[in-house]
């Protein structure tokens, strides 16, 4: 499914999304299949409220949500569709309970800082300011591992741009460039 929501391939994404809806349980994989296949096909605002509230009670509910790759990336998945209270209120507690866990490993770090650029890119994109905006990109760059560079580089090309500063976010776009990051540049969005 990855790879033909990578590829942008609606048909493949359908048919795998069907496939996927016949599986017994894996209920968080078939909201995230349902979201991509919505998102693809440029309907998310036409998403039932019932499987949106499906999807908000699946991450509120969820236990370690730091540690659960697959409420982790439904979250993401589902980010566009949420109103800006949820948004807000979901990383919030997920800002609260990664900062209060004791034991952090490198992959709980990228799992969290993907996120984190997730919700810039869609404060970005829904013209969203203010503390919670500032909490997050805090915890990005307070995170001290080196591998998580262009994660904090994304995170405050964001940043940047929400907060209005067009210049210094396309100097960090050229930046990124001149470190030979011109796939991920051509996706950063201005």
């Amino acid at each position: 499914m990855r790879e033909a929501f990578n590829r942008k391939d609606l048909q493949k994404c359908k048919r795998i999304c069907q496939q996927i809806l016949k599986l017994k349980d894996e209920k968080i994989l078939k909201l995230r299949a349902i979201v991509a296949t919505y998102y693809l096909e440029d309907k998310l605002d036409y998403l039932k409220d019932s499987i949106k509230k499906e999807i908000v009670s699946e991450i509120y509910n969820s236990k370690n949500i730091t540690k659960n790759t697959p409420i982790i990336q439904l979250f993401s998945n589902v980010m566009p569709i949420l109103s800006n209270d949820q948004l807000n209120i979901l990383i919030l507690e997920f800002l609260r309970r990664y900062e209060n866990s004791n034991k952090k490993t490198e992959m709980d770090r990228k799992r969290i800082a993907v996120l984190l650029n997730n919700y810039l890119v869609t404060c970005y994109e829904k013209g969203i300011d203010g503390d919670v905006v500032d909490k997050t990109i805090s915890c990005l760059m307070n995170m001290q591992d080196v591998h998580l560079l262009i994660y904090k580089e994304v995170g405050k090309f964001y940043f940047e741009l929400i907060k209005g500063n067009k210049t210094n976010a396309l100097k960090i776009k050229q930046e990124l460039k001149n470190w030979n990051y011109t796939n991920l540049t051509e996706k950063l969005k201005i």
